[in-house]
Order: structure tokens, then sequence, then C-alpha cells
């Protein structure tokens, strides 16, 4: 709405030409971001329609359609890109001499940053360990009754999205062979060179295993850990392909150990949750789904336990939380922020090879 021509004083010709003036003298410029959420497409909309309608801009019919059309264009480009992607959302007059009475130039583009690019600025944006400094304890206590009697050195462990280290360095300075695969150029560097002060023997691969190009070993492994990996996936077939590449990878009796978020039994997501887990880094599948996706794999399941109890209870209390954000996402908050109780949590999935 124009609050100048809706203004009483619009009334009179006169006034009306001094409202006019006014607002030739009022400027504005700003820019807004959307995350790339095809369900809220209509909400996003509705907003810019309120900011430009409060900025006494009267659009046509034609013209509210062309940029609906395109801003739902560029969340659905948007999010089939990169859960990542946001809307950028640009405005300004055209000629600041006058103000709000000439309309406004308008932008909307697309930012789309990879896994790998959050990552590098976040080692440039956030200090001390990323990930915390202890490897995880439900992985040690696999590991431990994968091992048994056996010394470490017999026993081959793929890390699968080892980011810098955490449970690669103090498996390797144990004793084990260990294989670590990680897609972040910048954790990639930073493990190497953790790898070389330390002296360890650790083969790292700088790769997606989801891809064919990143050769892993096949039959080779006696335990296989992915841990924070698949909250960053975006589809069910994405972690059936990777389940399929770890049974490749494992010896028959060797161990697998996933985490993964899960939906609690009976809970049907809307599109939206499922889309905001995406952006939110906490990918997750019905109960019904986990059940269903290794069904046919040479696989059984040996347990399921939450992660956040699991951790707190057996992580050394001056480790804990791991970091500031942890508790939080494990819980599902980062999807369901004002829940006390969501009901989505990540879950420790164990699993060995037949």
């Amino acid at each position: 709405m124009d609050v100048f021509a809706a203004s009483p004083l619009s009334a009179n010709p006169v006034e009306r030409a001094v409202l006019y003036k006014a607002k030739s003298q009022t400027g504005a410029r700003g820019e807004m971001t959307f995350p790339c959420l095809p369900s809220l497409k209509g909400v996003f909309f509705q907003q810019l329609q309120e900011l430009l309608g409060a900025l006494a801009q009267n659009f046509t019919a034609a013209e509210w359609q062309k940029l609906e059309t395109l801003l739902y264009q560029k969340i659905e480009q948007g999010f089939a890109a990169s859960p990542h992607a946001r809307v950028l959302f640009r405005f300004e007059p055209p000629d600041l001499t006058q103000g709000l009475t000439n309309g406004f130039r308008l932008a909307l583009d697309l930012q789309v940053p990879s896994t790998a690019d959050k990552y590098q600025r976040w080692t440039k944006t956030r200090p001390g360990a990323l990930f915390g400094t202890y490897p995880d304890a439900k992985a040690l206590a696999v590991l431990a009754e994968v091992t048994g009697d056996r010394p470490p050195s017999e026993i081959s462990i793929l890390d699968i999205g080892a980011g810098p280290g955490r449970n690669t360095l103090p498996l390797a300075a144990k004793g084990y062979a260990v294989t670590a695969i990680e897609l972040a150029p910048v954790f990639v560097e930073q493990l190497q060179q953790n790898v070389d002060q330390a002296n360890l023997q650790v083969e790292v691969v700088l790769g997606n295993v989801l891809s064919p190009e990143t050769e892993v070993w096949p039959a080779h492994y006696g335990f296989v850990l992915v841990s924070e990996v698949v909250p960053h996936f975006r589809s069910y077939d994405e972690v059936r392909q990777l389940l399929c590449r770890v049974c490749d990878a494992l010896l028959p009796g060797g161990e697998l150990l996933v985490g993964g978020f899960a939906a609690e039994t009976g809970y049907e997501p809307s599109a939206l949750v499922r889309e905001m887990a995406q952006v939110a880094w906490s990918f997750f599948l019905t109960a019904a789904e986990w059940e269903q996706i290794w069904a046919d794999l040479p696989l059984i399941l040996v347990e399921q336990v939450p992660v956040l109890p699991y951790e707190q209870a057996h992580v050394p209390s001056e480790h804990w939380p791991p970091t500031t954000w942890f508790e939080s996402w494990a819980s599902g908050r980062d999807i369901f922020p004002t829940l006390a109780t969501p009901p989505v949590a990540l879950q420790w999935f164990r699993w060995r090879r037949l």
C-alpha cells in the first residue's frame, strides 16, 4: 500500500502535491536473503510484497506476477543445486534524486556454496576444533569389541568423512591401519599435516565416498566409521549408495558404525520439514525408511542407540560438550529450535557384515 496516497491529506490537491514531494525525498535501499525452501516460496513472496508495499511501491498485477515467477524459479533452482543455497534480493532506486517516486531497481540472485566451501569458511571464522577434540565414544567401544585380543595392527579401519582427524588420529596412534576419506580440501590439508606431525601411518584420500572415482579397497576393512556424514546427504538413494559401497569394503564379520538422524516411530514428516532438515545439515530418514534401506544387504543390525545420551555418558567430562553446537544439533533442534523434544534425533546404527 502506498502510504502517501492513502493518507487523508491526499484528498486535498495542494497537500497531495506536497505529499508527492515528500515521497520523492524519501529514499530506501537494501537486501534480504532467503533459504531455498520450496515449501515456503509463497511465504517469502508475501514478505517481498509487504516490504515493497510498505515502501509505497505500486506494482501492476503483471509486475507482481513476474517477480513471483522469478523468485519461485530461483528458490527451486537453488534447492536443487545445494541445501546451502540462498536467494539474495536487492532493491534500490534507479535515481536517488527521485526517492520513492520512480520505482525500484530489483535483483534476485542465487548464492550456491558447496559443503567444501562452507567448511572453508568455518576454518576462517570459527576458532578452535570445529568438531571437538575427543573421538566418538561409541566408535571406541565398538572397535574394542571388534579388536578383541588381536593387535590393532591387524585391523584395517576406514574413516569416511574424517575431517581434520578427530577419530582418525587417535585410532592411528593406537596402531590401527587407518584409511581416511574426506571431501573438503581444507580438512584434507589439515589432516595430512596432523598425520605428518605425529608421524602416523594413515592413508589420506581426498574424495567423495559416493563418487566411483574415489577408490575403496574391496573386502579389506574390519571396521568402517561414518560419523557426521549422513546428515549432509540429500536423499534415501545416497544413504543406500553409501551402505552398498561399505558392504563391498568390509570383510565378512567386519562392523559398520553410522551416525544418522532418524525420526521417531510413527512420525511422518512434511515436505517442509524434510527441506529444512537438509538446510540444517540434519538430513534424516523415517524409522520405516531406515528399516527398509538395508534389508536386502549382507548386513545384520547389531544395535541402534541415540547418540546424544550415549556420548554424554561416555565422553570424559572435560571434553563435553564437544562443541557449542553439538547438543542442539544432535537432539534435532537445528530443525525444530522451539521444541523441547523434537521428533528427530541423531542415532548410532551398528551393523555387522555377513
